[in-house]
């Protein structure tokens, strides 16, 4: 069967807070259990700070889809970046790349592996955005 299906209400919208009430993440899922799994394989670092979870639903795919969108941009969850992010927010993430995988490729010409080359250039382009 289709997920999209509108006639199927089997999707949950849910948020995660820290010990402190601060909203963490606001996500969409068909199997919460699943997704929180997903979630602790890989944002360990956020999931490691949740105290509690709240869930909505169900509701249709697109219901949900809608709901979530919408609560990233006025709740501003601190994890999220989907639908929150600032402004020139793809810019610089584009700069940022441009610059490291070229300066990588300069250092593991001069002999650096690619994990200490990845280090550097990371470092390079954080001194360069302070500068």
């Amino acid at each position: 069967m289709n997920h999209r299906d509108p006639s199927l209400r089997e999707h949950y919208v849910y948020r995660f807070y820290d010990a402190d009430g601060a909203l963490l993440y606001i996500g969409c899922t068909v199997d919460p259990r699943m997704r929180w799994k997903e979630h602790k394989s890989f944002r360990r670092e956020m999931t490691d700070r949740v105290a509690k979870v709240r869930m909505q639903g169900p509701y249709n795919y697109d219901t949900a889809r809608a709901i979530e969108k919408q609560a990233i941009k006025d709740e501003h969850p601190t994890e999220n970046v989907i639908y929150n992010r600032p402004a020139g927010f793809i810019a610089e993430k584009r700069r940022r790349s441009r610059f490291v995988e070229a300066e990588m490729v300069r250092l593991m010409d001069l002999g650096l592996g690619m994990a200490e080359a990845l280090k550097v250039a990371d470092a390079a382009y954080d001194k360069r955005v302070a500068a």
